[in-house]
């Protein structure tokens, strides 16, 4: 199993005690924490991760001040367009349910995906979390492009199959990897 799953699933609860410094919201320290994981998850597919507690924390960090400074120049700029008007929609939280389910998709997608032999992981991780192009990616791991193009596939099967045993729609599977890919996304278009 994924050492940085481990440690993950071992600190999450002072992971989001550290995170409620930065937010007050369940729904945000979650979001973060999730978004933590996913980036030293897949950290941890290209090299070794030897000590994934404090890099999940410096993660929730990063991610953390990234997303303040996010929403600080949104309010100002939210501020200036409602001018004198107090009228503000609350979000409701999420529910104890909803928080659990997302808690065990993301160690079920885990599981599948470190369960995968090595070079078959990485490729995946490198398709579909991170959305680099094929060639990209074979020229990263110097293989040909018909060859990650066989792995992820090969990925992308495995992967499903083991979410269905794990007990999750494998359409469920589709919209997890594609939020954990919009998190890495958004994490490298802010400056990494």
């Amino acid at each position: 199993m994924s050492k940085v799953l481990v440690s993950y699933l071992r600190h999450e609860k002072a992971l989001k005690k550290y995170l409620y410094r930065f937010f007050s919201r369940p729904q945000d320290v979650d979001d973060i924490a999730q978004e933590a994981f996913i980036k030293v998850f897949a950290t941890e597919a290209r090299t070794e991760v030897r000590y994934p507690k404090p890099l999940l924390f410096r993660a929730a960090k990063h991610a953390a001040l990234t997303e303040l400074s996010k929403k600080t120049s949104k309010d100002f700029d939210y501020m200036e367009e409602v001018g004198e008007s107090r009228e503000f929609v609350e979000e409701k939280n999420c529910s104890a349910e909803e928080v659990l389910d997302s808690r065990r998709k993301l160690a079920a997608l885990s599981v599948a995906i470190s369960e995968l032999p090595p070079v078959c992981r990485k490729v995946f991780i490198l398709r579909k979390i991170e959305a680099l192009p094929i060639k990209e990616i074979a020229a990263r791991l110097k293989i040909s492009v018909s060859s990650v193009e066989k792995h992820g596939a090969v990925g992308l099967v495995k992967c499903s199959r083991r979410m269905c045993e794990l007990g999750y729609d494998p359409q469920e599977f589709g919209a997890t990897t594609r939020k954990a890919r919009d998190v890495i996304k958004k994490e490298y278009s802010d400056g990494e």
